[in-house]
């Protein structure tokens, strides 16, 4: 697996790009509450990870979360800095403090939640600005402890880089 993994970035590094960067890594916050450390990495013309690690402001109940979203990301227009993405992935959370209830009001006292989460977005990269901002929205599936529905709004703001993955897992 590590293999193919490593395979699809380095042959992913000489296919051309939607955007004007092949890496960036910042900060996502959003609703409900949560901020993180972001990263999203190109692996062609058009796929990206965007994966984040972070905790949330909460600290009533405090956790920890770690997000991987597989996105398809497209230009709008010709050259205009802007793309559109959607994109699935799974979400961890792993409570650290507090209480936690299901709908029907039972206390759980199960640490671990698992999500999986789809998003919709808006993605800028102004040319001289030197960063990059995306809003997204899109529901999220709890899957364990219990099952919910509920709705995510992010914004990220990461510092682009030309850089590919390749480049920077290398080991000199």
């Amino acid at each position: 697996m590590k293999k193919l993994l490593l395979f699809l970035i380095l042959s992913s590094s000489t296919l051309g790009f939607s955007q004007d960067y092949r890496s960036a890594y910042g900060l996502k916050g959003g609703f409900p509450g949560f901020v993180a450390l972001d990263g999203k990495f190109y692996l062609g013309k058009h796929v990206a990870f965007d994966n984040y690690l972070g905790t949330n402001i909460d600290f009533a109940k405090h956790f920890i979360t770690f997000n991987t979203s597989f996105t398809y990301n497209k230009s709008i227009g010709v050259d205009t800095g802007f793309n559109w993405y959607f994109g699935v992935g799974p979400t961890l959370n792993y409570y650290t403090k507090g209480e936690h209830f299901d709908d029907e009001k039972n206390q759980l006292y199960k640490p671990l939640f698992v999500r999986a989460d789809a998003v919709i977005g808006i993605e800028s990269t102004p040319k001289t600005a030197g960063f990059n901002m995306a809003l997204e929205a899109g529901p999220t599936f709890t899957i364990v402890p219990y099952t919910k529905v509920f709705y995510t709004i992010n914004l990220s703001l990461r510092i682009p880089s030309k850089r590919n993955l390749a480049y920077i897992t290398q080991f000199k």
